[in-house]
């Protein structure tokens, strides 16, 4: 049965003896996978920033093209509506000289009209009266031909007035219809023009969201970094830690040497049950006894036998209350763990430094399966039980 508990206590020391760089290793190996998460999560959000980038600037090439559209169909506005003043003005002077031409043939026709008029009402009589007041034959044929040439240049001015009105009703019909071309294109103009820019405040408006998006993620990468950062600290301080918990292990292993652990009850020096096989006083079986036994009143102080680290403190099945002390590893490479059993009251606990023959670390009593005051006390080294008795130094 009690080696059953050795068994236990065993398994236990050893679980406890590196709990701690275990634990340390197993946080260490949690904050480096956190940590390559969040790189994974920067580098994706860094791709995706260079894709919103890229967007933005695809836009920003877009309304620029847009801003040449818009700059190009302003310019021939502004040459139409020159134009189409210039055109205007150009109509109201054809159309001045058009009133003009027409008053012009209108004197013109109606002087003539009177004329004919005159010689309907009268006859020939007056160019009658002008042919025969003529002084010879000479004078008559001229007189003849200047009468033929009045009536002739009537109708020369008659037919110019008519076709100056008729080219300047030409020109006025052409300046109309130009107007009308230009007007159309302008109308079709301004329709461009404010198409493009519908396009460039909706490109604008992408550029707007885009960049809100762009700094989004930017503060994303930001909070992600701060946290590498954070968590960088974190695995620096962690193996810091544990590379002093290795230097403490490795300074524990160079200050232990064998032959030299302290006695644990100074002045009290009763074996009562040596480190042998013998009769169990429970079972009254033979089995064999994996410590010494040290007589000692209750409540005498027990000290520890080296420097180390208290690994265990708590109760332990048949052995009561119990301390046990990792002392690091010997010059074999061998660990050393010393314990002590049955004790009245435990007064280190788990985790703390001793100091060999100074550190009080419980006091004597009778817990467990005891059958009186006493230190039971062990030294395993490399995972078996050994006589403490040729480690020890009174």
């Amino acid at each position: 049965m009690k080696r059953v508990f050795w068994r236990a206590g065993l398994a236990l020391v050893i679980a406890l003896a590196f709990s701690s760089i275990i634990y340390g290793t197993s946080t260490l190996k949690n904050m480096q996978e956190q940590k390559k998460a969040i790189q994974q999560q920067i580098k994706k959000e860094y791709e995706e920033l260079k894709a919103k980038k890229d967007e933005i600037s695809l836009v920003y090439q877009e309304i620029l093209k847009y801003d040449q559209q818009y700059f190009e169909v302003q310019q021939v506005l502004d040459v139409l509506e020159t134009r189409l003043t210039e055109k205007k003005t150009e109509i109201e002077t054809t159309q001045a000289q058009l009133v003009t031409a027409k008053e012009k043939e209108d004197v013109y026709y109606k002087n003539t009209k009177e004329r004919i008029k005159v010689m309907y009402e009268y006859g020939n009589t007056e160019y009658i009266a002008v042919l025969l007041e003529s002084s010879n034959a000479m004078d008559f044929y001229n007189r003849l031909e200047y009468l033929n040439k009045v009536v002739e240049y009537d109708k020369t001015m008659l037919r110019r007035l008519e076709d100056i009105r008729e080219e300047i009703e030409e020109t006025e019909g052409r300046l109309i219809i130009e107007k009308a071309e230009m007007e159309h294109t302008q109308a079709e103009a301004l329709i461009r023009k404010n198409d493009i820019e519908n396009i460039r405040v909706l490109k604008s408006q992408q550029i707007a969201a885009a960049n809100k998006k762009k700094e989004f993620i930017e503060s994303e990468i930001k909070e992600r970094q701060r946290e590498e950062a954070l968590l960088d600290k974190k695995i620096e301080e962690h193996i810091a830690a544990i590379e002093r918990e290795r230097q403490k292990q490795n300074n524990n292993a160079l200050k232990f040497k064998e032959g030299f652990l302290k006695w644990p009850l100074p002045g009290h020096y009763r074996i009562t049950s040596p480190f042998e096989k013998r009769e169990d006083p429970f079972t009254h079986k033979i089995a064999m006894h994996n410590g010494t036994d040290i007589g000692a009143p209750n409540g005498t102080p027990i000290y520890a036998a080296a420097d180390g680290e208290v690994i265990y403190a708590a109760w332990m099945n048949g052995y009561g209350n119990t301390i046990m002390i990792d002392h690091g590893k010997n010059s074999s490479g061998q660990h050393v763990i010393t314990l002590y059993a049955h004790c009245s009251s435990l007064v280190a606990t788990k985790g703390a430094q001793v100091v060999g023959g100074q550190t009080v670390v419980a006091k004597v009593g009778s817990t467990g399966r005891s059958t009186g005051n006493h230190l039971h006390f062990g030294l395993k080294i490399g995972g078996a039980w050994v006589d403490p008795m040729k480690n020890t130094k009174k």
